[in-house]
């Protein structure tokens, strides 16, 4: 398992760069500071390559008071709801099914628009333009929304933070970083070598870290 800070060590080393630095991923300068930057978007970048990458995926549990229709996301980031998990549990631990609406056929139903919002245990949710998401209607209780969900890209902010995908592929963020460091620096040899093992260890990544079976948005719902 390689840590930030190594993952630094490891191109300037690969690179052939003078001395034995970084010694933080913090603070530098020179072609130092351009190591750290160029480990730091390449880690991001491959996160990027896919939003549903299995290390990715999430569990998530929102509460929702009573008397409130709206809800926010948190604040670190829900980046893609598989909107066929909602469930909606009460305080009592009781679950029911919450059936997703796309926006685009939710503000043109009545019943979701127009009619009174009742005080009963909410069936349908839709996500609305600004990320809320808001439900049919109202409970006079505390009570949860659950979900499953993909998170937006993990940052390394210390020298000590590790990556979040499995350690065989931590090779890949080096062998993006040196693609970057040989096209800022004209190294075709350098970028030929590192863009081949890029290819191979993406293509074993994408075999083992993304579903098997794709969390899906089920087409148009049947309102009954």
């Amino acid at each position: 398992m390689s840590t930030f800070l190594q993952l630094c060590q490891d191109v300037r080393a690969q690179a052939g760069i003078s001395g034995q630095g970084p010694t933080n991923v913090t603070g530098q300068t020179g072609i130092y500071a351009d190591v750290v930057r160029w480990v730091e978007e390449s880690y991001n970048e491959i996160q990027t390559i896919h939003e549903n990458w299995n290390f990715l995926h999430n569990n998530y549990t929102l509460p929702i008071p009573a008397y409130v229709q709206e809800i926010t996301m948190p604040v670190d980031g829900v980046r893609v709801i598989a909107k066929e998990t909602f469930i909606h549990q009460e305080s009592s631990g009781d679950k029911e099914r919450v059936r997703y609406v796309p926006y685009s056929v939710w503000k043109l139903q009545d019943r979701f628009t127009l009619d009174e919002v009742k005080t009963e245990v909410p069936t349908y949710v839709t996500q609305l333009p600004n990320n809320n998401l808001r439900f049919n209607s109202k409970l006079d209780d505390l009570s949860d929304v659950l979900f499953e969900g993909y998170r937006e890209p993990h940052i390394m902010v210390n020298s000590t933070d590790t990556p979040i995908f499995p350690p065989q592929y931590h090779d890949l963020i080096q062998f993006k970083a040196l693609i970057k460091y040989a096209s800022y620096y004209n190294a075709t040899e350098v970028y030929k070598a590192n863009e081949a093992a890029f290819r191979e260890g993406i293509s074993k990544m994408k075999f083992s870290e993304l579903p098997k079976e794709n969390l899906y948005t089920p087409p148009l719902v049947v309102f009954a």
